[in-house]
Formats: structure tokens, sequence, C-alpha cells
């Protein structure tokens, strides 16, 4: 597998993996060989303050820390909006609404899975001598960009917030988000009188239209302000111009017993891709595996076993089915499975096994009460949710 250094500390070397072809639940075992690291990741080429690969181009602004321009080859076309008075990836804070001071690249690489550029600016609210970071990493081998932010927050207790901007543009877009039982279609299929000026996303953000779309997430933010920086509108209805779309980081206008300031060192990320395929099971797909990235553990040589070095317990024969939980069962010797239809489609379940097979299993409630008798198929109708049990692999 390729294999990236991050960071050097007195204890060891920490390293980025990049491992593909996973099998669905499963493992894939890789061996470590030890060698001389190797500090020199090579250096990034930054024409006219522009980084490229094969998916994207990227245009940064190093005078406001942000990225001026972001070119879909793909698509072929510009993905920021340039009449915005913000630019994407843009610092905002507080009332006033200040972005970076004092920006400059401190720092570049290219490694084996990704490009990277670091730019560093100053802001109100923060420790001047840590800065206000900014790492842009450009994958190589998979359509993907990561903003990853680092800050010291000083105490302070006049209100003040923090946002990170992403100024998208695609003609006819709409705004989609993830919840917890679905996708919400902003300003269409949300109930009205519900939230409008900021909304709590599960696993992404996406601009959708009919030809493509452009999917944002974080693991650490949830808040996210669509459209615009929506402070006291209070929309019954949501509704907005420009398909832009505003991470609400923090901010301290509680009128609760929480503490009145925040402080300390905060370090948070978002993961950005577009495609071609304006399809929720894209979006939720990118957005899940991008907030739960695959466990991975190192374990010392052991004994002869005899198992495989890779394996599949199962997998949905349609991509278009998502696990959202897999837990053991009350009944010893089975588990149960919770299942959702994410592109609403009328779709017939079947579950095979690593060697083609169906596997047999059981339509539940969420107290595994028995509904149906055991089977090799069952229909889901468009975004439809249900449980099952399977016997234990």
């Amino acid at each position: 597998m390729k294999v990236q250094p991050i960071r050097y500390r007195r204890e060891g070397c920490y390293y980025a993996i990049f491992a593909e072809d996973i099998p669905p639940m499963g493992y894939k075992t890789f061996e470590i060989v030890f060698k001389q690291p190797s500090t020199d990741t090579g250096t990034v080429t930054i024409n006219n303050a522009s980084i490229e690969n094969h998916f994207y181009k990227l245009q940064l602004n190093p005078d406001k820390g942000t990225i001026q321009s972001l070119y879909d080859k793909e698509l072929n076309c510009e993905l920021v909006d340039s009449s915005s008075p913000w630019e994407l990836g843009a610092f905002i804070y507080n009332y006033n609404r200040t972005g970076l001071s004092e920006c400059r690249i401190i720092d570049s690489s290219n490694g084996p899975i990704y490009q990277r550029i670091l730019l560093q600016g100053k802001s109100p609210g923060t420790d001047e001598a840590f800065g206000v970071n900014l790492e842009i990493k450009l994958y190589h081998d998979t359509k993907r960009i990561e903003l990853e932010y680092a800050i010291k927050r000083l105490p302070e207790t006049e209100p003040s917030g923090i946002y990170v901007t992403f100024p998208f543009q695609l003609p006819e877009g709409k705004l989609a988000f993830d919840v917890q039982g679905g996708t919400v279609i902003s300003g269409k299929n949300q109930l009205e009188g519900t939230s409008t000026d900021w909304n709590t996303v599960q696993n992404f953000v996406s601009v959708q239209n009919n030809r493509a779309q452009i999917i944002i997430g974080s693991s650490l933010i949830p808040l996210y302000q669509l459209g615009d920086i929506n402070l006291g509108k209070f929309q019954y209805q949501k509704q907005y111009e420009r398909p832009h779309v505003y991470s609400w980081v923090m901010n301290n206008y509680w009128n609760t017993n929480f503490k009145a300031s925040q402080e300390g060192e905060f370090r948070w990320s978002y993961h950005l891709t577009s495609s071609v395929a304006p399809s929720n099971n894209l979006a939720t797909k990118f957005g899940w595996s991008s907030r739960i990235p695959l466990y991975a553990r190192v374990m010392p040589t052991g004994t002869e076993n005899h198992k495989p070095t890779e394996y599949s317990a199962f997998h949905f024969e349609k991509d278009n089915f998502l696990m959202t939980s897999c837990t053991p069962s009350k009944e010893e010797g089975y588990i149960l499975l919770n299942i959702r239809e994410i592109d609403g489609k009328r779709t017939n379940l079947r579950i095979l096994n690593e060697d083609g097979q169906t596997v047999l299993f059981t339509i539940v409630n969420a107290i595994e009460e028995k509904l149906e008798n055991e089977t090799s198929e069952h229909i889901f109708e468009g975004y439809q949710n249900k449980f099952i049990k399977i016997k234990r692999f």
C-alpha cells in the first residue's frame, strides 16, 4: 500500500496509509516491512499560486489564506462562485466578519498519497504566535480534497463566532444534507417551521443539479448555514439564492449556564469531492466513509493460523443499500442489521457471501420480533428502512 509520513515526534513517526479494495464486512491484511524511513517526500510545484492533479486545479489566494478557484477537470467547470464576497475555505471571525491577515504559504510537500500546502494567517480571538493554520491536501489516486484547520482559541466573553465558507456554484444547483433518517433537500422536503437559520448535518452537504454534484462533510463540525450566514432571518420556509455553504465552527452566543468563554487548541477538517453522478448513493457513501473511516490495528507476529489474508463475510447484491448499524442479536449466533434504501428506488435486497451464494435472513422489528419468515430476498420500497437478522459468520 502507499504510505506517507504525516509528522515526526520524539516517540516515532506517524504515517498515513492508503488501503484500497477492502472486502465488504471483512478485512485485508498487510505486512509491515521495516526500512529506513525517508524524510524527503518531494516538493509541490506551485505555479502562480496554483496546484493541480488530473482531477482538479486549485488557484490559491495566499494573501487571504483561501482557495480562489477550484476547477473540476472531469466536469469541465469552475466550482467556486467568483461573485461571492468570500472565497472557498475562508476563515471568518465574529459579527463584523473579518477574514485572515498576514497570510502566507509556510510549507509544501508531495508524497505518494497526496500533495499538501500549509497556509498560515492571523485572526482576532486566536493565539497570534500559533496562528490560524490551514493545510490543503490534494489526493493523487482518488477524487478528494481535504482542508485541515488548527487554532488556539483565546478566552473571551464578548459575543463571537467562527465560520468557514464554501461558496459553491452549480447551474440550478439545489442544496441537500444528510440527517439521521435520510436526505433533506433544503427548502423542498424540509418540514415548514423547522430550523432554516442553521441545520445540523449528520454526514454530508451536497449541491446537486441534474448532471453533477459537489459533496462536503466534516467529522467534527455538524452545524451549517445554507445559502448565506442566516442569523436572525428565521424563515418559515427555507429560501436561498445561491448554493453557498457556511460551516458554523463555534460560537459563545449562549443564554444558558454554559461557560461564557472558549479557549484552547482546536483542530478540525473537511473532506470534499465532486462527481458527474448526482445521486444520494454517492453522497451518502462518501459522507459516511469519510466521517467513519476504516478501523485498522497493528498486531504482532503470531503463530500460523491458516486464515486468509483477506476475507469478506457478506455483501449486498445492489449498491443502493446502506447498513446503518450491525449489532449482536439477542439470539445466540445471530446479528441484527439496520438497512436503508438510499436512492428512492424499489429494489430487491439479496445478501451474498464471499462465494456469491445467497444468505438467508429474517425481517424483524427493532426489538427483534419476527415480522416475516426466513427468506433469501425481500423488496424494499424507495427510502425504506428495515431491520433484518442473519446468522453470524
